[in-house]
């Protein structure tokens, strides 16, 4: 639920703040995506993981890592067809693509 709404704000508003960094609406809306984002990252196993594995690799990106274990981490429940509804939902997150490029 709130990685799927940040998803959506992001990519409605982000283009709009950045045109316009005055834009106090697009701006609240980005704040809260930016929330929302946050409540998820700090509930998914993979950011967990990540991080442990910055602690051991310290010259590694956090992004980077990131990137690393999204293969292999969504492989498993992918394989093991868990969460199947809720990436299909990820998916389907409206983009507003003619306003994402700017």
């Amino acid at each position: 639920m709130f990685a799927i709404k940040a998803v959506e704000l992001a990519a409605k508003y982000l283009p709009i703040a950045v045109k316009g960094g005055s834009n106090k609406d697009a701006r609240y809306y980005m704040a809260l995506a930016n929330t929302l984002a946050g409540f998820y990252m700090l509930c998914t196993s993979k950011h967990t993981m990540e991080h442990a594995l910055n602690g051991y690799y310290q010259d590694l990106p956090h992004g980077a890592g990131l990137i690393m274990l999204s293969i292999p981490y969504y492989k498993h429940f992918a394989d093991k067809k868990a969460c199947e509804e809720q990436m299909i939902k990820m998916a389907k997150a409206k983009f507003y693509k003619k306003q994402f490029f700017l």
